[in-house]
């Protein structure tokens, strides 16, 4: 994930200096993308085979718009043309489709947005804020690290004044 700071400039991570800035997760923007319009599937039909009612069968080349036996008499309807010969009846003739152009769904317009860290430097408010904070926690982890030892030992400075106190008063 890219670091940028406030002025939008890249960071490394040894740029970044947790002790006077942090990070926050954002959002920029990285591009427009428009709407896209639904695309509807083109194709067309070609004759593979004639078939004729004396069981013989012409196969058409892949070249067939140039082939002088076939003539299209719609985008799906082609016949056989013969070459000056007999005439055959034609009784049936194999068609197949090819897709021109693929299908594709309408997309509406959208916004690409990249997720960063933005380094923001600390206030001097915050700072002192932060400083204070941590002062405190170093106080109180001192306690807790010595408190224990402090406390037998008031008890034991107490022990010796109540003692003190018992012997002047003759207890």
């Amino acid at each position: 994930m890219r670091i940028l700071d406030e002025n939008d400039k890249e960071l490394t991570q040894d740029q970044v200096d947790l002790s006077v800035g942090y990070l926050v997760n954002e959002q920029v923007f990285k591009e427009h993308h428009d709407a896209v319009a639904e695309i509807a599937e083109q194709g067309h039909y070609y004759p593979k085979a004639f078939y004729f009612n004396d069981n013989t069968k012409y196969v058409v080349d892949e070249d067939w718009e140039n082939d002088a036996h076939v003539k299209k008499n719609s985008d799906v309807f082609f016949s056989y043309v013969p070459d000056g010969g007999e005439e055959r009846e034609q009784t049936g003739c194999d068609v197949a489709h090819v897709i021109d152009v693929e299908h594709q769904d309408a997309k509406d317009a959208y916004d690409e947005m990249e997720d960063i860290q933005r380094y923001k430097l600390y206030t001097e408010e915050e700072l002192a804020a932060k400083k204070a904070a941590e002062e405190k926690q170093k106080k109180e982890a001192e306690f807790l690290d010595s408190g224990p030892d402090r406390l037998t030992s008031a008890e034991s400075d107490l022990n010796d004044i109540t003692m003190t106190i018992a012997d002047m008063i003759g207890v």
